[in-house]
């Protein structure tokens, strides 16, 4: 229960952030974390579409070294075939910063 309350406040705080940075894009619908799991699955409306873009996340990890913040996913597929083939070359296994500003809000949460 502690665990479902957690994962849907970090899936709100993530919606927020993400729609921020991708406002000139599209939108986030919804966004569903499992932190035990680590998986998140995103249904996103892009500018331009006719139809939302599911994107399932299988793991992600989030570390810090240093007191900075970064996320690493894997096992990223889409409902879009040639975006399958862009997230494998372009995301699967690196590792991004997370700002700052978001980084308290996890470190709360995890």
């Amino acid at each position: 229960m502690i665990r479902q309350l957690k994962d849907a406040a970090l899936a709100k705080g993530v919606k927020a952030a993400v729609n921020m940075q991708m406002k000139a894009y599209g939108s986030v619908e919804s966004l569903e974390l499992d932190s035990e799991a680590k998986r998140v699955l995103l249904r996103l409306m892009l500018e331009g579409e006719h139809e939302v873009l599911e994107v399932d996340v299988e793991r992600y990890e989030i570390y810090e070294i240093s007191g900075v913040f970064y996320v690493r996913v894997e096992g990223v597929r889409t409902s879009r075939v040639w975006l399958n083939a862009l997230a494998q070359k372009h995301l699967e296994g690196r590792a991004w910063q997370i700002p700052a500003k978001y980084a308290k809000i996890i470190k709360k949460l995890l």
